[in-house]
């Protein structure tokens, strides 16, 4: 940083991580991790901590629902909205989804599913994608 005509100028930060560690690093945490996607480790984890059944705050009626549960979640956490969900999620309704997201502050309680969700996580009845997957970061420097 320094002053030129009476204002500050930084210079452009240059990129000090070379793109070859970063395609290493990237490789090696495929490597580690495998094929999983995100509905995978999901629906894994919803079979062993039953998250789900918290946030609905009684088990689901049928797949439809835990679909859009999941969708409505998925749009929670990301910057995407409804709409672009119903796109990448197939078979579920954009005002579904969104009802749920909004449902979440109002009826659910995500501190509860959280709990539960860490508590059996970090039981001896550790889901298998979860222990490969904290194996896989664990490893990488």
């Amino acid at each position: 940083m320094h002053i030129e005509d009476g204002r500050f100028r930084t210079s452009r930060s240059r990129d000090d991580t070379p793109q070859d560690a970063i395609k290493a690093l990237r490789s090696e945490i495929f490597k580690g991790i495998g094929d999983t996607q995100l509905p995978d480790v999901m629906l894994e984890v919803d079979a062993h901590t039953r998250f789900s059944w918290s946030l609905l705050n009684r088990p689901p009626h049928n797949e439809r629902e835990l679909l859009t549960l999941y969708a409505a979640l998925l749009a929670h956490g990301t910057d995407l909205n409804a709409r672009q969900v119903v796109r990448m999620v197939g078979g579920v309704r954009e005002d579904r989804v969104r009802v749920t997201t909004a449902s979440f502050a109002l009826r659910s309680n995500p501190w509860s599913s959280n709990k539960r969700m860490v508590t059996r996580t970090l039981s001896s009845r550790t889901p298998p994608i979860i222990r490969t997957t904290s194996r896989a970061f664990r490893s990488v420097p």
